[in-house]
């Protein structure tokens, strides 16, 4: 049987949107509390956050790829893991419960975007993520490569998928959601 645990990705520095993503509130909830609540909502019972509200990346300076070899490593008590940034404020459960019941393969995705997704917590694929750090081959993309990968057909609305990395782009999601 399937064990799933989500991790929501809150390690990076913000330094475009000029303070700390995670802590931007919605209805008087921060982002990364709003995440996790989603990451539950879908049906994930064991939430962790990466990052300095979690667990800390041992790979640090490595973008997200650090953070996600570093939960894969101390999660390996999960078969899958969900990925998911915490800058995606428009992002819904049933998403989540859609690449949950359609995975398979090494990773599953939805087309035209890389996050959330669930990747295997296997010896060989934590393996390929550290040698990828190692040769300081650090994009998503790259890693998707190596993989056996579904890539999960959708009719979900782009917008859902909007990433808030910038002021504006947190008033535009802050606009959708009114």
């Amino acid at each position: 049987m399937n064990s799933i645990a989500g991790v929501v990705l809150a390690g990076g520095l913000s330094s475009r949107m000029g303070t700390d993503k995670s802590q931007l509130t919605i209805k008087n909830q921060t982002l990364l509390e709003r995440t996790k609540k989603l990451v539950i909502d879908a049906g994930i019972e064991s939430v962790f956050v990466s990052g300095r509200y979690g667990i800390e990346d041992t790979m640090s300076g490595f973008g997200p790829l650090g953070g996600i070899a570093t939960c894969l490593q101390q999660l390996t008590g999960y078969t899958h893991i969900l990925f998911i940034p915490v800058d995606m404020p428009l992002l819904k459960a049933k998403i989540i419960k859609t690449i949950i019941q359609k995975m398979s393969l090494d990773l599953s995705h939805l087309e035209k975007h890389k996050f959330p997704f669930i990747i295997k917590n296997t010896k060989e694929i934590r393996r390929l993520v550290a040698t990828q750090i190692s040769n300081e081959q650090l994009s998503l993309h790259q890693l998707f490569k190596q993989l056996q990968v579904k890539k999960i057909e959708h009719c979900f609305r782009q917008e859902y998928f909007l990433n808030t990395n910038s002021p504006k782009q947190w008033q535009e999601a802050m606009r959708q959601l009114q």
